[in-house]
């Protein structure tokens, strides 16, 4: 089962094979088909399947997940946006998660952070090699009030 997160934050069953949502993206590279803790979702806009994220590693003790990739094929959209505010709105009201965290090393990071309300946490000084160079990468984190 697959789910599809939507604005404003519901969420439907799919069922597909797995081969139609993940081609090209993260899910394999990151393990995720194999985190039984993993709950990987397909984007869905205007009828049409746009791309992926996941929530994973959720440690059920401590209450908090990460979300190791979001993956979509239409950008300038705000696809992206919506559907993380979505998955951090089902992290906790549904799985009753109290911290979401993340990394990005995309040169607008802070400003997307800010724009979905997590926080900042730190920047690793050049930690990821990509394209011929060495990258910053910044942790954010969402964490439930109340």
């Amino acid at each position: 089962m697959w789910a599809i997160l939507s604005e404003p934050g519901t969420l439907e069953m799919l069922t597909c094979q797995a081969a139609e949502i993940t081609e090209g993206n993260c899910l394999a590279k990151l393990g995720l088909l194999d985190d039984p803790t993993a709950r990987i979702f397909a984007i869905e806009a205007e009828g049409v399947l746009v791309g992926m994220e996941a929530l994973a590693h959720i440690d059920w003790q401590n209450k908090s997940a990460v979300i190791p990739c979001i993956a979509i094929t239409r950008h300038g959209n705000q696809y992206g946006l919506s559907a993380t505010r979505a998955l951090v709105r089902h992290a906790f009201d549904t799985l009753g998660l109290h911290r979401v965290s993340y990394t990005s090393i995309h040169p607008d990071a802070l400003k997307r952070a800010r724009a979905l309300g997590a926080r900042f946490e730190g920047t690793e000084v050049a930690a990821i090699w990509k394209d011929g160079k060495w990258h910053n990468r910044n942790r954010f984190a969402f964490l439930k009030e109340g």
